[in-house]
Parts: C-alpha cells; structure tokens; sequence
C-alpha cells in the first residue's frame, strides 16, 4: 500500500493500459492511499453483480485522495480502455476497509444505490479504515464543496464576460453556499493546504462578485452617456445614480471579504465625473443654442434658431425646478436668461410676419394668389406666435401685435376667400 503524496505512484503504472494513475487527479487534488489487486478488479452491485476484471497483464487500483475514491481496472473486457469510477466522499454513503487473512476489502455504498467492492492485497489497513470513515463523516464534504465551488467560479467568470447579470445572481447562490460548506469543515480536514485553498477560492469568488457590480455600473454609465447625447438629461442622470450604486455595492463586498476595491473606486470616480457633466450640460446646452443664433441672417433661420434655443431653456426650467436632481443653474438666473431668449423670438417673429406679409402683397399685386395666399398665412403665423409669447412673457407689445396682426387678416380677407373658392372649384372639376 503507498500512503501519501510521498509514496511510489509508479507502481501502479503497470496496472493500467491507458493512462497511470496520476494522470486521473485534479490540479490541487491530494493523493493519500493507493491500494492494488491483480486479478480481482472491482465489483459492482446494484439490481445484478458485476465484476469488472483487468486484462492478464493489467491489474486494479483504488485511489483515495482528499476528495474521493479512484477505481480504475487496467483493459477489463467489454471496456474501451481502463475502466474508471469516481466516487466523491460526498456521494458515499457507508465506507469500511476490512482486513482478513491475507488481504482487505474495501467496501463503499453510494447515494445512487450502488454499491462497490475492491479486494486489495495489503493485508493492513487500519489506517485506511480510519482514513475513510473521517471523509465520509464530514471533512470528504469539504473537498467536494471546494471542487464545486470552483466550478462555480469558471460559471460566474463565464456570465461575467457575457454581461449576464441574471445568470451570474442565480450562480452566485450555490457558490456561496459550496463556500459556507467547505469553510464549516476546513480546519477539521487532515489535508494541508485545505484553509488556504479555502481563502483562495474565497477570494476568487468575492472578486468576481465585485467585478459584476462594477461591470454593470460601468454598463449604467454608457448607457448615461448615451442619454446624454440624445438630450435625456434626466434619465441620463438617473443613470449615473444607479451606477454610483453598484460602484458602491462593488465597494461594500471588497471590504467586507478583504478583497482590493481600486476598481470600485475607479468606478466611482467616473460616475463623479460624468454627474458633473450631465447636471452642467441642460443649461450648456441651452446657451449654446442661443449663442448659435445669427443676428444677420435669414429671418426665418433665425426665428428657427431661436425656437431651438427656447426648447432648450424650457428644458433647464424643468430640470431645475423639479428639485429631484442637482441640475446646475437656479431658477432666477435661468428665468432671466429665458426671457431675452422670448424677447428675441418676439422680435424676431413680428420682423418676419412683416417681410413676409410685404413679400405676399407683392405676389398679390401681380397676380400670383398661390404665392400670395402661401406668404401672407406664413406672416398671419408668425403674428400668432409673436402674440401667444409676449402675452404668456413679460417680453413684448402683445396688444400692439395683436392689433397688427388683425390688420393682416382684415386686408388679405378678399384673397383668402377668393383663393380658396379656386381652389374649391378646382376639386369639384376633378
């Protein structure tokens, strides 16, 4: 019998054909007993016997490691290759080792129903007997819970990658859970190195949970960007408000399991910065708008200009009045800067009713009623707008326009009535 990482493993190399039995063991799995037969193999009972027996010149061995038991029975007939069974600690139920004249039997009993038998040469195996009944008691659980938990970690970092928050929370779960396992019954297994694995998958696992707050902060914070762009401020801000929150989530599980927190605090630092943008850019915004406005141009490219600017403002008035967000601005300076915006607009919208009304009784003089009729509604338009602003807003003459626009209509009345009678005509003709 070899005990312990120590023993001659390459003895049992000759039992098998495929591969020796180290080659069967997991990256940090620990080898304790390895137990030999020639002839016998291994037996297996569930609703029938069956003894799976090697080839002439194979044999069979069982391997106990921290984790579980190792059958493997060298080139049996009606197998492919070494025949191989793996029963974790976990999984088994009942385990003896029994030593009778010349040899042992080692007997294991499975949660499945199963039950396995392997005949060994060694005739002593107390220590064995012993070794079994500590990992089936408890502690074989602990290796198991740490080989899940590390699956668990390969999953978590698989959904991290994809951005599958949904996936990764309802994993996160059943790591947890191998962890609360594997740390109950660490200092109680006789393996080295078993607390400090415990740590390290511990760590791993709290790592990853940081990363996927921080992942989806920084996921938040495009998303906030984005908004920006497009003018959300509001929903941009709410955003980054989310995103400061899972930043702050990565930073209470770095400190709670003693895991660096640097990128949270990057996180953090980020949603500052973009906050700052995001609560300057409404009123930004809106002066850059009105600065883009073009005293010498076009009439009508101006009124345009200066209707954008006042949305613009419109949207700074709400979004720093609601009082549910620190928007920069206060209500006074930005009332102000909305009235010159109006003043503008009224001004601007009485000298285009007027050039256009101009342009349209010219077209009316010569004859072109379409023209005419298009040009002077425009003017009656404008005269609308130009009224309805200086009658909401202190800026502006509303009963000097009002009157002027009336006068528009009352002139243009015998072209409107005689354009659209045309135009009726027209119809009833097609």
């Amino acid at each position: 019998m070899v005990s312990g990482e120590a023993g001659d493993r390459t003895r049992t190399d000759a039992h098998l054909r495929e591969r020796p039995l180290r080659d069967y063991l997991g990256g940090e799995e620990e080898l304790f007993y390895v137990l030999l037969n020639q002839r016998v193999g291994v037996e297996r009972t569930r609703e029938e016997t069956v003894q799976i027996r090697p080839a002439a010149d194979c044999g069979a061995v069982a391997g106990l490691t921290d984790r579980r038991v190792l059958l493997l029975v060298g080139d049996p007939d009606g197998h492919d290759g070494d025949f191989v069974a793996s029963l974790p600690y976990a999984d088994v139920t009942d385990a003896t080792a029994v030593t009778e004249m010349l040899t042992a039997s080692l007997r294991f009993e499975t949660a499945a129903g199963a039950t396995w038998s392997f005949t060994a040469r060694e005739a002593d195996v107390d220590d064995v007997a012993q070794f079994l009944a500590d990992a089936c008691d408890g502690w074989g659980e602990v290796t198991t819970a740490l080989d899940e938990l590390d699956g668990h970690c390969d999953a978590l970092a698989a959904a991290l990658d994809a951005a599958n928050w949904a996936a990764f929370d309802d994993r996160r779960a059943a790591a947890e859970s191998a962890l609360e396992t594997a740390r109950d019954g660490a200092d109680d297994a006789p393996i080295d190195g078993v607390v400090d694995c415990v740590e390290r998958l511990s760590t791993d696992l709290y790592r990853l949970v940081r990363d996927r707050h921080v992942g989806r902060g920084e996921e938040l914070l495009s998303e906030a960007e984005r908004l920006l762009d497009d003018g959300a401020f509001e929903a941009s801000h709410d955003r980054v408000e989310t995103a400061r929150e899972r930043f702050q989530d990565a930073t209470d599980v770095a400190t709670a399991h003693d895991v660096d927190d640097e990128p949270a605090q990057a996180g953090l630092a980020a949603a500052d910065d973009l906050e700052a943008s995001v609560t300057a850019r409404p009123i930004e915004a809106a002066r850059e708008a009105y600065d883009a406005v073009d005293d010498e141009g076009d009439p009508a490219d101006r009124v345009a200009a200066l209707e954008d600017a006042l949305d613009a403002y419109r949207v700074v008035a709400r979004v720093v009045t609601a009082g549910e967000r620190p928007f920069d601005g206060d209500s006074e300076t930005v009332r102000e800067e909305t009235e010159a915006v109006i003043a503008d607009l009224v001004r601007a919208r009485v000298e285009c009713a007027r050039e256009r009304r101009a342009a349209g009784e010219w077209e009316w003089e010569a004859g072109n009623d379409e023209a005419a009729y298009d040009l002077l509604s425009a003017a009656r338009d404008d005269f609308d707008r130009a009224v309805e602003l200086a009658a909401e807003f202190p800026p502006g003459d509303a009963d000097a326009i009002r009157r002027e626009r009336e006068q528009l209509v009352e002139d243009i009345d015998p072209l409107v009535i005689r354009y659209e009678l045309t135009q009726a005509n027209e119809k009833l003709e097609h």
